[in-house]
């Protein structure tokens, strides 16, 4: 079938231990565990106990897990784990991790920062442009869109393969550079 590992995974949902106002979503982002705590206490305000970065920095993720854990606050029986990579994938928006300077994106250096690229096929269409990556075994095409202009944020969407959440902190940084010079 091919390569396949989830971006965002909730594993569950549950109460926390001694609060039941409290709610716990046990997440997967990329290859590491995280949580999301909330507090309900108080009527029509939801309370960020716990945030993870990732989700701090993409809002459509973050909103899909606060509904999966408002879903099950309500009593929806909801099948788990649930799968949201693919909302992740389809959101075309900034860079889903935490957005390096200029200097910390030039001393990406260390160890876990190979990210081989055996092939670069570039496509540019209006401020849009396609960069097929063949990263070992794994076809990634990343569509990389400066449309709003040199000075704005440049918005990634990462249509197959390999996503930022799925690197090292250090493959991050080395993808970004990569992509920055290519579009």
């Amino acid at each position: 079938m091919g390569y396949y590992e989830p971006l965002l995974l909730v594993e569950r949902v549950t109460e926390s231990e001694g609060n039941s106002a409290c709610l716990v979503a046990d997440l997967v982002i990329g290859r590491h565990s995280a949580k999301v705590i909330v507090d309900l206490s108080e009527p029509s305000i939801i309370a960020f106990k716990a945030m993870p970065d990732e989700l701090e920095h993409h809002k459509p993720a973050r909103d899909a897990v606060i509904r999966l854990m408002l879903r099950q606050d309500r009593g929806e029986l909801l099948a788990f784990p649930q799968d949201l990579s693919e909302l992740v994938r389809q959101v075309s928006g900034p860079w889903p991790a935490r957005v390096y300077g200029a200097t910390e994106l030039t001393e990406a250096t260390g160890e876990g920062t190979d990210l081989p690229t055996s092939k670069i096929e570039e496509t540019a269409e209006s401020g849009v442009t396609q960069i097929v990556l063949n990263t070992g075994d794994i076809p990634t095409i990343v569509l990389v869109d400066r449309r709003a202009g040199p000075e704005q944020p440049v918005h990634f969407r990462f249509v197959q393969g390999v996503h930022p959440w799925q690197l090292t902190s250090a493959q991050q940084r080395t993808l970004l550079q990569l992509l920055l010079r290519r579009a």
